[in-house]
């Protein structure tokens, strides 16, 4: 059940609309359970995900395809952070 305003109303329901709504996503994971379980969270969102295990590869994505947010290990091999 919805409780709120008409205009909050209209903001969620622009939220959940699936043209407006649908991002792109580029997750970089090497941990095979990590990975699992961020798909998990994200299979039924509608988003269009990107994934990758290596930092080379996660890098050419970014070329080739323009993505909303990045998810990213930190410790990934091939990504140097400081």
């Amino acid at each position: 059940m919805f409780r709120g305003g008409k205009e909050t109303q209209e903001k969620v329901e622009s939220m959940t609309d699936p043209e407006i709504s649908r991002k792109r996503i580029l997750i970089v994971e090497d941990v095979a359970d990590t990975l699992v379980l961020i798909q998990h969270f994200l299979k039924d969102s509608g988003h269009e995900l990107f994934i990758s295990r290596r930092g080379e590869e996660a890098f050419e994505l970014t070329l080739t395809h323009q993505q909303d947010l990045a998810i990213i290990d930190r410790l990934i091999p091939g990504i140097h952070f400081p």
